[in-house]
């Protein structure tokens, strides 16, 4: 089992130690587990927390509007007399 130190959890999620703390504190994150006074983390809890964090974008359908064609991968210009 790949284990990550604090200072690698924060880097792989580019967070600071007191967000990751925070996180922890809050339940928003898993909690470590002690080895002597070294906090650790399992590679693949990191890796869980990570994906479930972005699963409501990963499982985003664009809605369809009426009139409007966009091909995959390209994002309709706005004509210059269009408001905001």
């Amino acid at each position: 089992m790949e284990l990550m130190t604090k200072g690698e959890v924060c880097a792989a999620l580019s967070l600071s130690e007191r967000t990751l703390e925070n996180y922890v504190r809050t339940g928003r994150f898993p909690a470590p587990v002690l080895l002597g006074r070294r906090a650790t983390w399992a590679a693949k809890a990191v890796e869980n927390w990570k994906q479930k964090a972005y699963e409501a974008q990963l499982a985003f359908e664009p809605r369809k509007v009426p009139g409007v064609h966009v091909q995959s991968g390209v994002l309709p210009l706005r004509s210059a007399g269009a408001r905001r």
